[in-house]
């Protein structure tokens, strides 16, 4: 299925749990193709790669900033253009956290061993994304039938990447800073599976060590309710798996949700 601009052509191939992302010679000249895409070619899962797993992988599910189509409960009281700008502000702070963590993780030879992918949706909008985000990224396609299939989807390819841990972390928690990343990334050291809560009772973000995922983590969950997260814990008891617990933030759904961070920033008390 190929996915492509003016600038250069993506070709993305699924067989099975095996992708493949090509990039082609870019189609105007002065265009260097090692700046478009830095990810190159992705396969799928290769056991006998586990001794070589040195990397962490942190994950950003977004999608593709369209009005009418993000923050679509937010949208119901502020409008589709006031939702639309939130949503790309909420964004950066995932973004900003993100790098911030990735930038940390560079040996004294400046080899990265952490990497941040933007997995977007839909999977035709790539072009949309870039004009938004920039090239400059490893960019994932997120594809599944439902939210916990295209999760499930980009945790495993991650660690077909040589990844020994990995962490998916959404874009509507402006609360979010360099130092839950960390944390979430440091719980793994000791915890099979990491979850980050929200108010809502779903997570802000899930993590897990490579020789302990297991795709059930998102089976058998109502995405939306307030159940996602006990939903998860359950999930993890019943496959003998440890979990860790981060710090209880708010993510941004409704106008009550946007107007608690406004007046945490302010200093107000909701009366």
């Amino acid at each position: 299925m190929p996915i492509g601009d003016d600038k250069g052509e993506i070709i993305i191939v699924y067989f099975g749990l095996i992708f493949l992302i090509i990039q082609t010679r870019p189609k105007k000249e002065g265009i260097n193709p090692g700046s478009v895409f830095r990810s190159r070619i992705m396969t799928g899962r290769n056991k006998n790669m586990s001794l070589q797993k040195n990397k962490e992988i942190l994950l950003i599910f977004v999608r593709a900033p369209e009005r009418g189509r993000v923050k679509t409960r937010l949208a119901k009281a502020v409008g589709d253009e006031k939702a639309l700008a939130l949503y790309k502000q909420f964004s950066k702070a995932s973004l900003d956290a993100a790098h911030a963590w990735a930038e940390q993780g560079s040996t004294a030879s400046g080899q990265a061993l952490r990497q941040v992918w933007i997995c977007f949706y839909p999977q035709e909008k790539l072009d949309l994304v870039t004009e938004w985000l920039g090239r400059d990224h490893i960019f994932w396609a997120q594809s599944g039938a439902g939210l916990g299939e295209r999760m499930a989807g980009a945790m495993a390819a991650a660690f077909d990447q040589n990844a020994v841990r990995v962490a998916l972390l959404g874009t509507d928690i402006p609360q979010i800073r360099q130092a839950h990343l960390g944390r979430a990334f440091e719980c793994l050291g000791s915890k099979d599976v990491v979850l980050g809560p929200s108010l809502d009772g779903g997570y802000w973000l899930i993590g897990a060590r490579w020789d302990r995922f297991s795709p059930r983590l998102f089976e058998d969950i109502e995405w939306g309710g307030d159940s996602v997260f006990s939903a998860t814990i359950d999930r993890c008891r019943e496959n003998h798996l440890t979990c860790a617990r981060l710090d209880l933030l708010r993510d941004v759904d409704t106008l009550a949700d946007l107007e608690a961070i406004e007046n945490k920033k302010t200093g107000k008390a909701r009366i």
